[in-house]
């Protein structure tokens, strides 16, 4: 972290003396409930969760805008034996920290002038094990003991009310000297970030972490990267994850080091080193880091994220480097010193940065901050010194308060952009955001955001927004500035974001049709939905029978108004965990209005009420889909209490097994010439998380009983895993992973961005690909709607060409939309289409340099 000049320590000598401000003690394992924490209880604890939880679960966790405490370590809060911090950057207890809403702790990790001995009397490794290890600050007299902070994180992650949360953790680690103490940092780290913690001695399976090799493993592309590629090492990533599928599989704790490789010669324990447990900090994802010039895993952070450097809003940059800044691990981080007295004046503002917390949150950039605050009349630190009501963006002050009862629906208030609670009866027109677009500083389409030209009730089963925009909210600061600059400054406008289906728990809704009244959970037993003829969903016990409604695997905004009816409604009935889908088709829930609009009309001409996937049987409140389960009578059981992986059997049931064991896993076909159906087995055994599927196979779980029984045929009297599995949350099966990057054919010296101003994807004469500055006009790759490519031949009508334009304007031909070659097959097809005519492709980097997508 950032230090003051050493000369600093010469004028505070004279404060050592007093006697710190004290806060109440963190938690120990008798007292787990963070909400009952003073900290956590104020109206900006509850918006910096909103924020981050909930407006941005889905958000990939590279442009998610988190709220951080810098040097959260360093705080007056700790003391021993009459020594403390002499300059400090926080005043609360790291555990305190987290209850206000930060989900980013940075932190200074030193191995030598540790004021402990050991890191505490009660120390699990033992004295030799992590003697010498410490949090300190810069030539500092006083430390804080390694365990006893990572107590207090350990302690608020495995609560409750914490599970769908996601912190990072970022270490500077420039003093940790020696290979014995970088060996027992990252151990201590693994023993302590487990979800069985407080385990036995020596424990370091580090369950919550989210590691280089899950993000290999999980979320990248499965086939070696072809020539032209840009990025260094085996595999080429499809994309990070989102909040929600870290705390889905829980990996809940991101770490980032200075330089990874510093940890390479260093065994784990499990076949690996101690490399593969930490991701590098920015220095490392800027420069290619001084032995390992892995971009993808040199992330977290920014090279140039002090406070000094940002340029404001709306320029939104860095004065290291040119343009305004995309949201790639986005952060600026505040120096502001205080005394162990929370005394911030002269001397120390000479050595302070003040970062305006304003307008870096209207940027949408991710801050860390000193002082950190939610109880805004806390003395010393009141308005004045307040951070925390700048970095919120959404709820204004001391709301959502519910004021006159009823007020379950967030309203977007034109004259402050913030939002108000308010009775979803209330006429207001209704923010509509722009599908698939991506909006930032670097690049926001002029069209993001449009309001309906009526006021209505709130409802969001109805679609009310224009073709090509779904009734979403704002999930950062920018998009929220971008709103608020839509409206005027002067107009209300409702966004979809309430608690209406449980008061307090406030979400988005997505696609929920409830019929009047519902779901109301009656008798407490009600945690299944079923569709019900014109009215809508209903709550109801998950054990009655009813028929299933299947919707067709593939089913797209582009298809789903399509003829035949893309969903069925099955004669087979029974629970609502036994779905009975035919081939091609998944237990799903209506998505949107018009596949609603199609269930509705089918349910309603049938007769049948039908199932429907979501339940809250996992979280009271919140309704989610769940994967295909066809367990065998008397599983999941969970037997011995360490059954977390699902094992299929030659009959084609389920069970959950230890996920050790070694067997062979299911393969799915991911290749462009599959078939429906189309599973293998991989070539070698291992444990659930070792899957060796091979190029164009990917390792999954059966989506329905015809994909069960396609895997069934392959297995010849023998049992594979599949990718499922509950170690996140007991009962709470889900699949990790994510599908593979989009096709691409770059040309050998391609992308360049040449003069740094080329961010879109051109077909050139000869069907390679360049990079090219976006705003040049040329033909646009127009797809036909609905059409598909056999595994030879694609149809003659396969692509048209759009008008030629900017690439932002695409001027397709009715019934086609603008899009990218998946395949060598769909590449030649279009090349035949274009005739050497260079060629717009819908594919981007503006978001980030080197990260190509198709917005899809």
């Amino acid at each position: 972290m950032k230090r003051a000049r050493a000369s600093l320590l010469l004028l505070l000598t004279c404060l050592a003396c007093g006697t710190p401000q004290a806060e109440p003690p963190p938690p120990h394992e008798e007292h787990t409930t963070s909400q009952a924490m003073e900290p956590g209880d104020y109206w900006a604890a509850h918006a910096a969760r909103f924020q981050q939880t909930e407006l941005q679960r889905d958000i990939p966790i590279q442009r998610f805008q988190r709220l951080g405490a810098h040097n959260a370590h360093v705080s007056n809060a700790y003391s021993h034996a009459g020594r403390w911090y002499t300059r400090i950057n926080q005043h609360r207890y790291v555990y305190n920290q987290l209850a206000m809403g930060m989900r980013a702790l940075y932190v200074d990790v030193w191995d030598h002038g540790c004021f402990y001995d050991k890191d505490e009397p009660n120390d699990p490794y033992g004295n030799e094990q992590a003697k010498g290890l410490c949090f300190s600050h810069g030539a500092e007299p006083f430390s804080t003991p390694v365990n006893g902070i990572l107590g207090e994180i350990s302690t608020w992650l495995r609560e409750p009310q914490n599970q769908n949360e996601v912190i990072l953790i970022g270490i500077e680690d420039n003093e940790v000297t020696s290979d014995d103490s970088r060996k027992r940092l990252v151990n201590l780290l693994r023993h302590f970030l487990d979800q069985s913690y407080p385990n036995v001695p020596g424990d370091t399976r580090g369950s919550l972490i989210f590691t280089p090799q899950d993000l290999r493993t999980y979320f990248s592309n499965p086939w070696p990267m072809g020539p032209g590629t840009r990025a260094a090492g085996p595999y080429h990533p499809n994309r990070w994850p989102t909040n929600e599928e870290l705390a889905r599989m829980g990996k809940r704790v991101i770490i980032s080091v200075k330089d990874r490789f510093n940890y390479a010669s260093l065994p784990d324990g499990n076949g690996a080193t101690l490399k593969d447990w930490v991701f590098s900090e920015s220095s490392g994802h800027y420069q290619g880091g001084s032995a390992e010039p892995d971009v993808w895993t040199n992330a977290p952070g920014y090279p140039a994220n002090a406070a000094k450097k940002f340029t404001g809003y709306p320029s939104c940059g860095s004065s290291d480097l040119s343009g305004a800044l995309g949201l790639y691990w986005t952060e600026f981080s505040e120096l502001r010193i205080c005394d162990h007295n929370v005394y911030c004046s002269l001397p120390y503002s000479a050595f302070s940065d003040y970062l305006n917390y304003d307008t870096a949150t209207k940027c949408g950039f991710s801050i860390s901050m000193d002082q950190v605050e939610t109880n805004l009349k806390y003395a010393p630190f009141d308005d004045y010194f307040s951070a925390m009501r700048s970095a919120i963006w959404s709820f204004g002050e001391d709301e959502p308060n519910s004021k006159v009862g009823d007020e379950d629906c967030a309203e977007f208030k034109g004259s402050t952009g913030q939002w108000n609670d308010l009775d979803c009866s209330t006429h207001r027109k209704r923010a509509c955001r722009k599908v698939g677009a991506t909006c930032d500083a670097s690049y926001c389409p002029s069209d993001f955001w449009t309001v309906t030209s009526l006021a209505y009730p709130w409802a969001p089963q109805y679609n009310l927004c224009p073709d090509g925009y779904d009734f979403l909210p704002p999930q950062n600061g920018f998009e929220n500035q971008k709103l608020y600059d839509r409206l005027g400054g002067v107009e209300s406008a409702w966004i979809n974001f309430s608690d209406r289906l449980a008061e307090g728990k406030w979400q988005y809704e997505g696609f929920q049709w409830w019929s009047e009244g519902e779901p109301n959970n009656y008798g407490n037993t009600e945690h299944c939905a079923v569709w019900q003829g014109l009215d809508g969903l209903n709550d109801i016990a998950c054990s009655m029978t009813r028929a299933y409604a299947c919707l067709k695997i593939g089913t797209t905004r582009e298809t789903y108004a399509a003829l035949p009816n893309p969903w069925i409604i099955t004669d087979a009935t029974g629970p609502w965990n036994t779905p009975q889908c035919p081939a091609g088709y998944e237990f799903a829930p209506p998505r949107n209005a018009s596949t609603g609009y199609r269930l509705q009309e089918l349910s309603y001409l049938s007769g049948k009420n039908a199932w429907v996937n979501l339940t809250d049987q996992f979280e009271e409140g919140r309704w989610e889909e769940a994967p295909y389960q066809p367990w065998a009578a008397g599983e999941p059981n969970n037997e011995f209490g360490n059954e977390h992986c699902v094992r299929t059997y030659a009959n084609g049931t389920w069970n959950d097994e230890p996920c050790g064991f070694s067997i062979k896993h299911a393969c799915r076909c991911t290749s462009q010439s599959c078939t429906l159906n189309d599973w293998k087995l991989s070539d070698t055994a291992g444990a659930w998380n070792k899957s060796t599927c091979g190029d164009g196979w990917t390792f999954s779980a059966p989506r329905n009983s015809a994909e069960n029984e396609a895997l069934k045929q392959k297995l010849q009297n023998t049992s594979v895993w599949v990718n499922l599995t509950d170690q996140a949350r007991e009962g709470r099966w889900v699949h990790w992973g994510g599908a593979p990057v989009p096709y691409t054919r770059w040309a050998s010296t391609e992308p360049n961005n040449y003069n740094g101003v080329e961010h879109c994807a051109l077909m050139t004469a000869n069907g390679t690909w360049y990079d090219s500055n976006c705003a040049e006009s040329y033909a646009h790759a127009c797809r036909k709607f609905g059409a598909s490519c056999s595994a030879t031949s694609c149809p003659a009508d396969y692509w048209a060409l759009g008008g030629a334009g900017n690439f932002d304007n695409p001027q397709c031909p009715s019934g086609y939309i603008y899009s990218t070659p998946k395949s060598d097959l769909e590449n030649a097809a279009l090349l035949t289409k274009t005739q050497g005519q260079f060629t717009w492709l819908k594919l981007i980097d503006r978001g980030h340099e080197g990260h190509w997508t198709t917005w899809d």
